[in-house]
């Protein structure tokens, strides 16, 4: 999918009808885009200018997912110790097979990619219906996979929003009660995991920035990928705006959605899985 680009991005979006489920991204480097394709259980991409049917979503696991406690015994690059995730706070472990994140605590939302529109290529690509992918961590069936390179601008990414349940905005979920954000990966390259808040997401999708491409600073840390399955353990006390857009103050309180993002000049690969509170 072909996403304009350019300093900080107008970020823009139609409404779709209230059985399907569109997600604006924007188009401002900062993970931004529009998701399209087919039902999201099929994975096969026929337009990336439709909107994307939400039909599996009442069907994902509601009464909880299995036990995400992790024993790799691994720790992350912000030397915050290895922690398990307690059931009730599981955001996806892909287990159930589709694209979207578990419904528990009032969390709603899908998982998509993104790229900044220049000539790279990725695998799922921006816009086409996203499908976990065989194998994780600790023999687990299913995790996230991005893989790509060529991308000129700012790169490409993955995430997905906390509180979506098929319109053509978000909203923001309260983490307040949390410390920061656990997860699985392994993968190729130094990534970003950011944090987007309602300051920062447009008004457009959502949020309260009107400060045209100068929204999309999202709160963001770098993640150092290896070949083996780590648990990253991101205290929310960690997380930082770039500095290049319109600055906000940390509001858990507000968090909107969580993204994974692989920066531009480099082949990169990455693969997510456990995503939980801690």
């Amino acid at each position: 999918m072909a996403l304009a680009c350019g300093d900080g991005g107008q970020e823009s979006t139609t409404a779709p009808p209230p059985t399907s489920f569109s997600t604006s991204l924007g188009s401002d480097g900062e993970g931004d885009g529009t998701m399209g394709g087919d039902t999201l259980d099929d994975g096969a991409n026929t337009s990336t200018s439709s909107t994307t049917a939400f039909d599996t979503l009442t069907t994902a696991a509601t009464s909880g997912p299995p036990d995400p406690t992790n024993t790799s015994g691994d720790t992350n690059d912000t030397g915050t110790s290895q922690v398990d995730i307690a059931p009730d706070d599981l955001i996806d472990d892909l287990e159930d097979g589709d694209a979207v994140i578990y419904e528990i605590g009032g969390r709603i939302g899908v998982w998509y990619a993104y790229d900044d529109g220049s000539a790279g290529t990725s695998n799922p690509a921006a816009g086409d219906g996203f499908l976990p992918t065989a194998g994780g961590p600790n023999g687990s069936n299913y995790s996230a996979h991005l893989v790509g390179s060529g991308f000129s601008t700012w790169g490409a990414g993955m995430g997905f929003d906390l509180d979506n349940s098929g319109g053509a905005t978000k909203h923001p979920f309260d983490a307040s009660g949390y410390t920061g954000i656990a997860f699985q990966a392994r993968g190729q390259g130094t990534i970003q995991f950011k944090a987007q808040t309602e300051a920062v997401v447009p008004t457009s999708e959502g949020g309260t920035c009107n400060a045209g491409g100068s929204c999309n600073d999202s709160h963001a840390t770098q993640v150092v990928l290896t070949a083996t399955w780590q648990q990253h353990v991101i205290p929310f006390a960690s997380l930082a705006q770039a500095g290049w857009g319109q600055g906000a103050a940390w509001d858990p309180s507000s968090l909107m959605g969580l993204q994974w993002e692989a920066p531009s000049g480099s082949p990169f690969e990455i693969v997510i899985d456990d995503v939980g509170f801690y």
